[in-house]
């Protein structure tokens, strides 16, 4: 690895890896309203030029899915490693808050500024870069390399890697998906719930409010319950307890009218061992507690989306190579963590057995934020880790 990383460093160029980053944020794919089809025409010319098969999936207008393969000397019998990476962004939201247009990408002492430049197609960038490396240095893989660019990441990823795992278009033996972890290796990830709590009342005049039932004092009563679960017999050793959050709340048809109908979402994050199915039995736990103090209390609970926790042994092979790729690098050992957030990994670790770890460039806390931005330095280190775990993976 030590000889691949030399000849490997040489021919990284950070010109071209910077002017990459630049035309993938260049070009808003915000999601909602989800349209990824611009971002993707760029990819698929990058990715012909450094001699990638390429085929699309578009299960909805615009919404679409680049996979390439770049096949390498062994035809038959190599491994496959699939590197995962999403192409649309979070909407830019009040355009007040950007010192800069966040599409209109800026490089102010060493970091690119512009949205989707940490999530993520800066490390979109480094990985296509981190290939042409491979092939000017003259490195040949064994085995094929996988590039997945996806659509619809940022919610759910119903028609991205749900679409392509559903319709049986995803095969490996490992995988990396590039989401920002300051090069920190991730094996563990919590997953997602969203219930939509409704409370049911009866509407009157607010002349008199006895004649009727308030759904948002009902409802009032039940949000305290849920912010106070302390989840005390639930403990992940890198992911720690699960959270609960209380996102939006809304009621009433007008201020002089007693409201009959109160509505919160609610965002639930699990660890490895918990379902959907455990979280709604906790939430009418604490429902039907309350309703033994108040008979009149009437509340609806539905699923409206969700993602499960997922995964992998510190022993599997990607991680070892990766861990060592990134020491190389970086000059340290990296510590395994846990991704607080959910990923695109939970597809290929639970639906397609494939080992996966959580690898990219900048900081988690720089996603979604006005004037969001990744470190040029971490996008050059991040090509010559990929580049490494690829040579070894494949070699």
């Amino acid at each position: 690895m030590i000889k691949d990383r030399e000849l490997i460093e040489k021919e990284i160029d950070e010109r071209e890896l910077v002017e990459l980053a630049k035309d993938l944020v260049s070009i808003p794919s915000e999601n909602p309203p989800g349209d990824e089809e611009r971002v993707s025409k760029v990819l698929i010319k990058w990715l012909h030029k450094i001699g990638f098969d390429v085929k699309t999936y578009t299960p909805k207008e615009k919404r679409v899915n680049v996979i390439g393969v770049l096949r390498g000397k062994r035809k038959e019998g190599g491994k496959t490693l699939i590197w995962n990476g999403h192409t649309d962004v979070v909407p830019a939201g009040d355009l007040n808050l950007w010192t800069h247009p966040p599409f209109e990408p800026r490089i102010v002492a060493g970091k690119l500024y512009a949205r989707g430049s940490v999530d993520m197609k800066g490390a979109i960038a480094s990985v296509l870069e981190g290939i042409a490396a491979i092939q000017r240095a003259g490195i040949k893989l064994n085995g094929s390399f996988v590039l997945q660019a996806v659509a619809d990441e940022e919610v759910m990823s119903h028609f991205g890697m749900e679409y392509l795992v559903n319709n049986g278009l995803v095969q490996g033996d490992a995988a990396i998906i590039g989401e920002p972890t300051g090069l920190k290796i991730e094996i563990a990830e919590r997953g997602i719930v969203w219930p939509r709590i409704t409370t049911h009342g009866v509407q009157a005049h607010a002349s008199m409010p006895e004649l009727g039932i308030n759904a948002i004092e009902k409802m009032s009563r039940l949000v305290p319950k849920l912010q106070a679960m302390k989840f005390k017999a639930l403990q992940h050793p890198l992911l720690g307890k699960p959270t609960i959050n209380v996102g939006t709340i809304g009621g009433g048809t007008k201020v002089n009218i007693v409201p009959d109908r109160c509505i919160i979402d609610v965002d639930r994050r699990t660890i490895p061992g918990e379902t959907s199915n455990d979280v709604l039995g906790e939430i009418r736990k604490i429902t039907e507690e309350l309703k033994k103090e108040d008979a009149e209390l009437d509340v609806e609970i539905e699923l409206v989306d969700y993602a499960e926790p997922s995964e992998i042994s510190p022993n599997e092979e990607i991680v070892k190579i990766s861990e060592n790729a990134v020491e190389l690098v970086c000059g340290k050992r990296p510590k395994l963590r846990g991704m607080p957030g959910a990923t695109d990994a939970r597809f290929l670790i639970n639906q397609c057995n494939i080992p996966s770890v959580i690898l990219g460039p900048g900081n988690t806390e720089q996603a979604h934020t006005a004037n969001e931005f990744v470190e040029i330095g971490e996008l050059v280190k991040a090509s010559k880790i990929y580049a490494l775990i690829a040579a070894e993976f494949l070699g």
